[in-house]
């Protein structure tokens, strides 16, 4: 788990724990290191432990996520490509599906313009033993620090197996999203729960896991996420706190900004949420329900992330240990934003350093000093 402390910046060096961890698992790899990353931006430290890995004879494969338009989100992308010689994307899948969209009729097409479903995994395999997952991306801000995230460090073979099965359904098969076929995933057990992985979108997680874990919730649910959007978990979670289950939600101020987002239906339920104020992004993508379950992934509580991407979703069950680290955690979140405070710009003075940090926080392309939430107050 990373929060960012007061004053932090994105930064290119590998000094969070979430990085740390991986940079050693990849260090100590001795046989093979698979990945599938929505895209990796200025990490030269991890970059460098992979071609390390590579030239004492470790297989390195890789995947990330490249839009129908050809480019990729994170411009250092087709560096890593290059760089690691093997690394595939979903491109090709992508051109598939856009040409059976283009084939039905226009009233069966999607409402919007098509660039390509995302390959939004965030995991590494190693020596097919140790798993690497959660919410963070191989950038500034993810494994960088800056935002919010949470990652799961597994060791268990069982579990490595099944992203390795996973992840060459995109490498080997060439299937990404809706192509890929629906493998058998067991429970896997640990000395630290019973963990079940569910990938998008094969097993629809919103629907098969989240929502009846939610349903089944008798003590308490506490929610960090990006994006709120769905519907249903929204309904779910507005009949949890009416049965006097207390609901939790802390929300990130570009999910808070989005049209579809469900935080407004939920305050107007009753439900406690809060929307963050710092300058980095509430990336994590989590819930502890009941002090005894955990759920981390890379899967935003979308239609589009249960639906259509490709995602992967652990729910971590008998974990008393884990979900109290977690809730201690989300109180000190909870506590450092005021409450009954106003959402505010995810770019604006009001957050953190977001007019400082040289990034476009609400993706309306301008930056810092040159966004008008930024500008400096006038005082007449």
């Amino acid at each position: 788990m990373h929060a960012p402390a007061p004053g932090d910046l994105p930064q290119a060096r590998c000094v969070p724990t979430i990085c740390v961890a991986l940079k050693n698992i990849i260090d100590e790899a001795t046989h093979s290191i698979d990945f599938a990353m929505y895209g990796m931006h200025r990490q030269p430290q991890l970059l460098s432990a992979l071609l390390g890995a590579q030239r004492r004879g470790v297989r390195v494969r890789g995947i990330v996520d490249r839009q129908l338009n050809g480019k990729y989100y994170y411009r250092d992308t087709p560096m890593w490509k290059r760089a690691l010689h093997n690394v595939r994307d979903d491109y090709q899948t992508d051109q598939r599906q856009d040409k059976r969209f283009k084939t039905k009729p226009r009233w069966q097409r999607p409402p919007f313009k098509f660039n390509g479903n995302l390959m939004h995994n965030k995991f590494f395999v190693v020596d097919r033993r140790w798993v690497w997952t959660g919410s963070a991306n191989v950038s500034p801000t993810g494994v960088g620090g800056y935002n919010t995230n949470i990652v799961a460090l597994i060791d268990a073979p069982p579990l490595a197996q099944q992203y390795t099965n996973e992840f060459e359904q995109m490498y080997i098969a060439d299937r990404y999203h809706g192509e890929k076929r629906q493998l058998p995933n067991p429970p896997v057990w640990t000395d630290h729960g019973t963990i079940k992985v569910y990938f998008s979108p094969q097993t629809r997680p919103a629907q098969s896991a989240v929502i009846p874990i939610l349903r089944n919730a008798q003590e308490g649910i506490d929610i960090m996420m990006f994006f709120l959007t769905h519907k249903k978990i929204a309904r779910v979670l507005a009949h949890k706190q009416r049965a006097k289950v207390p609901v939790r939600v802390i929300l990130d101020a570009v999910g808070a900004a989005n049209s579809y987002s469900q935080h407004h239906y939920l305050r107007q339920q009753g439900v406690k949420v809060k929307v963050e104020n710092w300058g980095g992004k509430m990336h994590a993508k989590s819930a502890i329900i009941d002090g005894d379950t955990l759920i981390v992934g890379s899967m935003n509580w979308s239609r589009s992330g249960s639906d259509y991407n490709d995602e992967n979703t652990l729910v971590i069950h008998r974990a008393p240990t884990l979900a109290r680290q977690a809730r201690h955690f989300f109180n000190r979140l909870w506590k450092s934003i005021p409450q009954g405070s106003e959402d505010i710009s995810a770019e604006a003075f009001a957050s953190g350093t977001a007019c400082s940090d040289n990034i476009d926080n609400d993706f309306d392309r301008q930056i810092d000093d040159d966004d008008e939430d930024c500008a400096a107050p006038i005082f007449e």
